[in-house]
């Protein structure tokens, strides 16, 4: 009788253990806070978003922290800027990832090409701020936009760029963009 003991007791002790091992989905986890009481834009962050408007890229803004509110618009202003320029630059990243340039052109044309991308990305020409909110903890936070169309404007207008460059850009912007904003609405959509 004493080694059915020990063979129920062993059993029991895996039973235990095979208990505590077992697996359960993990929530995910995101970096990002929800603001129940904010607007939807303080939700939505930055990217390429499709609104009844048309198609344009949000630039979330945030500072905490700073006590001078006029400092703190102005700081929180540029960082929404920001953040339109990180999203059209991610936009060129990929154009230039999906359509690559010729392979006759040399070197120094791609780096000519890729500065003058940066530097279109980088003007800050056509956005511009549409709303503020700060929570109650003297968070602030900046809503920039910059239309798709006005981009495409600027692309038109500039001077660093060669005409094929501009011509890639231009026939790719829309469906990379879609792409984009089809990826974040449905990586908004899990949350």
């Amino acid at each position: 009788m004493g080694s059915k003991t020990a063979i129920a007791t062993v059993l029991c002790m895996a039973a235990a253990m095979l208990a505590g091992c077992k697996s359960e989905k993990k929530p995910e986890t995101t970096n990002l806070v929800l603001h129940a009481n904010g607007p939807d834009w303080v939700n939505g962050g930055t990217g390429p978003f499709t609104e009844e408007s048309g198609k344009r890229f949000h630039g979330l803004g945030i500072v905490s922290g700073v006590r001078d509110a006029a400092v703190r618009r102005r700081m929180v202003d540029t960082r929404a800027r920001e953040e339109v320029q990180k999203a059209l630059e991610n936009l060129l990243d990929a154009i230039q990832k999906d359509a690559p340039m010729a392979p006759e052109v040399d070197a120094e044309a791609k780096q000519r090409t890729q500065q003058g991308l940066k530097a279109l990305a980088a003007s800050g020409e056509g956005v511009r701020i549409v709303d503020h909110w700060v929570d109650s903890d003297s968070t602030e936070y900046a809503l920039a936009l910059l239309d798709l169309a006005a981009f495409k404007d600027n692309l038109a207008k500039a001077k660093d760029l060669d005409a094929r460059a501009k011509d890639s850009v231009r026939r790719n912007a829309d469906r990379v963009f879609d792409e984009s904003s089809a990826e974040k609405a449905s990586h908004s959509a899990r949350r």
